[in-house]
């Protein structure tokens, strides 16, 4: 690696800007969406977010950073090509020695994989490229922020995928002397939860849902049920408000492998009636909010089939109109009713030109 490309302490000190770049990447035995929920829903906020960081940034910055004005923004980054979204982007403010403030980016990217893919370094490159394209557009002239990418891990191994995008390129090492620098080199940082206890994440500066949230999502790998998990955490717990209860009992609900009253005996017990009584009505939301999502699904698949019907039914009478007195073969019945509406449309289409029935199905039947 180049001189150019190592940053040090007193490096950071002198920036006047700076942006730090979040990835989260969990290991997907178990449904992604449901560790990127419990994931998103404690660190988007501020308060939460703020200790996840902190302790990768150079005392002497951190202590100029106004955490105060940390504050959540989009995370969306859209191109002419594809749409690529950052979980959770922050924005927050950083005191000069002179006295100015200049905006200091923070930013999550949540990934999810069962092993690290193994060009993370390449994927950081992108969100961090495009978090600085889009604030160039948003403030034309102004100086962009420096960039700090930091993963957020808990695979099932340790984090052993490239760090640094310039050990993706092919290169020999004379090569790499040579052009290194005029080589994109964008490294992040990697907060490895697999190679820490459940000791270290409880002594780390963060809030409570956080620390817990982090337990949760490590302890996931090593255990399918929660209740004895809950036990141990139920000083951690007893401290938390029914609103930052609630996401991690939907993990909890979702992913667990135990019964519903297992749960809630443990936080009756262990912490309080009131968070027993959140798991049932917790339950009883989920269990709703599926039936909702049931009976939406439903609905679609109605609308899909009667459009469905519709295109046979179509397809049949223009048969019979175009070809009186010819019965449709069973081969053809069978194949209009198992075909797709591209295909139903597609021989609609052909019955206006087709000499004889079996012209409009032509092509198919030549297949078969």
């Amino acid at each position: 690696m180049s001189k150019a490309r190592a940053t040090s302490g007193t490096n950071l000190y002198r920036m006047r800007d700076l942006s730090c770049c979040w990835r989260y990447t969990a290991g997907s035995v178990l449904s992604n969406t449901e560790h990127d929920q419990l994931f998103r829903e404690t660190f988007q906020h501020p308060e939460n977010a703020a200790g996840l960081v902190k302790p990768w940034l150079p005392p002497v910055l951190a202590e100029r950073i106004d955490w105060a004005t940390l504050m959540l923004e989009s995370g969306a980054f859209v191109d002419d090509a594809s749409a690529k979204f950052a979980d959770l982007l922050f924005s927050v403010q950083v005191r000069q020695l002179e006295g100015q403030r200049r905006p200091l980016l923070l930013q999550f990217l949540v990934e999810h994989q069962s092993t690290p893919p193994p060009r993370m370094a390449l994927r950081m490159s992108g969100y961090v490229v495009r978090a600085l394209e889009r604030y160039a557009a948003a403030h034309d002239g102004a100086e962009l922020p420096a960039v700090l990418p930091l993963v957020v891990s808990h695979c099932e191994r340790p984090w052993s995928a490239a760090r640094d995008l310039r050990e993706l390129y092919a290169l020999d090492p004379a090569a790499d002397e040579a052009l290194g620098p005029y080589l994109l080199g964008i490294r992040y940082l990697v907060d490895d939860l697999v190679g820490q206890t459940e000791a270290q994440i409880r002594g780390r500066a963060l809030t409570t849902p956080a620390v817990v949230t982090l337990l949760a999502l490590r302890s996931v790998r090593y255990e399918s049920v929660f209740s004895e998990a809950f036990r141990r955490w139920a000083d951690l717990l007893a401290r938390m408000t029914p609103d930052e209860l609630s996401p991690l009992l939907v993990y909890a609900l979702r992913v667990g492998e135990e019964p519903t009253e297992a749960l809630r005996d443990v936080l009756s017990s262990s912490v309080n009636l009131e968070a027993g009584d959140l798991v049932m009505t917790t339950a009883e939301r989920l269990i709703e909010q599926g039936k909702k999502e049931g009976l939406e699904l439903g609905r679609q698949k109605g609308r899909q089939e009667g459009e469905y019907e519709a295109r046979r039914h179509t397809l049949v009478t223009l048969l019979g109109d175009k070809f009186p007195g010819q019965a449709i073969p069973g081969p053809v019945q069978q194949l209009i009713a198992e075909a797709p509406v591209e295909s139903l449309a597609e021989w609609t289409r052909r019955v206006l030109t087709a000499p004889t029935l079996l012209d409009v199905f032509a092509s198919e039947a030549e297949n078969d």
